[in-house]
């Protein structure tokens, strides 16, 4: 196996990194983590993904509201984490892509709360059709 590229996390960064670690130790809800424009979310979030994906083989799922920022974070991951190329999908109708098959996968709100349960742990099959309105 090929050693990961480091990521040189600033202090501030490796007290976000360590928060969600902390928060997923300690309890059964979401994690948000706040970092101003130009602070380096992308390295946060790649650290994150990376130890997601290999250390514990779980899944990511990144969720922006317009496409312009999912192109932006799927550029910057590529950029910033090369080895996770391969690993990193894209869920979005704007940009005409579906793919819940990935690891990381970084999607538009939209799209996936029209969908939601396509993103349940391990499913890779469509969700069943809505009944219809006058059922």
């Amino acid at each position: 196996m090929t050693e990961s590229p480091a990521i040189t996390l600033r202090p501030y960064q490796h007290e976000a990194v360590a928060a969600v670690y902390d928060h997923l130790r300690r309890r059964d809800t979401h994690p948000c983590i706040v970092i101003p424009t130009a602070g380096g979310k992308t390295a946060v979030m790649a650290t994150i993904c990376r130890d997601v994906v290999e250390k514990w083989d779980g899944r990511v799922l990144i969720l922006a509201h317009v496409k312009e920022l999912l192109e932006q974070a799927v550029d910057k991951l590529h950029a910033l984490a090369p080895d996770l190329r391969m690993k990193i999908g894209v869920y979005s109708a704007g940009l005409k892509s579906r793919d819940r098959d990935h690891p990381i996968i970084v999607a538009g709100i939209q799209s996936v709360c029209q969908r939601a349960t396509a993103f349940s742990a391990g499913s890779t099959t469509p969700p069943p059709a809505a009944p219809p309105a006058n059922s």
